[in-house]
């Protein structure tokens, strides 16, 4: 290993040090209540019907987690997600957000006020009925409905839905293909057919398209980018019962590409993705597509991997561009200083 990949090393490790250090400082003031991959949530006592939620530099792939944070990329996925909702509030579709950047304080015990770093990585969310079901939406052929799609034994039926035939790899679809999945808490989510999930929690996919929909057409507003296809979870608010958007929006669950990349595109191209998509095919390079997620030998031969510099590099390249379409043309300081008021 050379100097600088000795140095870089040191960095990953040091990120990692300081984050688990402001966990453990939350935590001594407030209850954890959940830990997903990338996010902590805590209990809020003079709050109940709310919750804080953290954002990690914590990075996952195929269901498993890594054993190094990439720096900053909390942030990023935080405030695009708080940009987003706040946009998607204008389209009359109701969120959970409560308060982000400085107004969480007012929510908070006096030991975590005025910190820098929780106004960048948390917000106060409202605490919904969650639906146990990963609402996961394509405007593409492509990955594993492309594969399925090909697959004659299946005879163009994805998920419980017939495709047209002869279609294209990456061929539009209109409207947004539908390939809902189980919840799991540990291993690989599972197939639901559209149907079931139409039957058992009526106008929930519905509601999902609707909310790809708006986001498109709110990113289509300034020609910045396209969302290819997206995931989240949907809640019910506990009082009226209407489907609330209760996770990210950001390039950890969504696919995007610039708009001008994708209005270029020629049959059976793909756009550069900004996603983590980069991150995936790295993985994949090492094996993890063939590990098993619930065999503790599998990960932590995962937790042992670390990225080069340069791959880290690039891998903020994309999460920035997809901030700068997610926040409608602003760098993350542009966003935090003018739409925040954290300057």
């Amino acid at each position: 290993m050379t100097v600088d990949e000795t140095d870089f090393a040191v960095q990953l490790e040091t990120a990692l040090e300081t984050q688990n250090k402001l966990v453990a400082l939350i935590g001594t003031y407030l209850k954890p209540i959940g830990t997903g991959k990338v996010r902590y949530l805590f209990d809020l006592p003079q709050h109940p019907d709310l919750m804080a939620v953290f954002v990690s530099d914590n990075w996952s792939a195929r269901d498993f987690v890594f054993g190094f944070v990439i720096p900053e990329k909390g942030k990023y996925l935080n405030i695009a997600t708080i940009a987003m909702k706040r946009y998607l509030r204008n389209k009359e579709i109701e969120t959970d957000l409560v308060a982000y950047a400085r107004y969480i304080d007012e929510y908070l015990p006096p030991g975590l006020r005025g910190n820098r770093e929780l106004w960048n990585r948390m917000t106060i969310v409202r605490k919904c009925e969650m639906i146990p079901v990963e609402v996961v939406l394509r405007n593409n052929l492509f990955g594993s409905a492309w594969k399925d799609y090909n697959n004659p034994k299946l005879g163009r039926v994805v998920c419980g839905q017939l495709l047209s035939e002869g279609l294209p790899l990456f061929a539009e679809l209109s409207p947004p293909f539908q390939s809902p999945t189980t919840k799991a808490k540990t291993g690989h989510d599972l197939a639901m057919t559209k149907q079931a999930v139409d039957e058992e929690y009526p106008g929930l996919l519905s509601e999902g398209v609707y909310i790809l929909e708006s986001l498109n057409e709110i990113l289509e507003e300034d020609s910045l980018g396209r969302c290819i296809d997206i995931k989240f979870e949907l809640g019910r608010n506990p009082v009226t019962g209407i489907y609330v958007l209760c996770d990210e929006i950001s390039p950890d669950s969504s696919r995007l590409c610039r708009l001008s990349d994708y209005l270029a595109l020629e049959k059976g191209e793909v756009p550069e993705f900004l996603d983590k998509e980069f991150g995936r095919a790295w993985a994949d390079a090492l094996g993890i597509d063939k590990l098993d997620p619930a065999s503790e030998t599998d990960k932590e031969l995962v937790r042992s991997w670390r990225p080069d510099e340069q791959f880290v590099q690039e891998f903020m390249r994309r999460y920035a561009v997809a901030f700068w379409i997610l926040s409608r043309g602003h760098t993350l300081n542009e966003y935090r200083n003018s739409m925040m008021a954290m300057s």
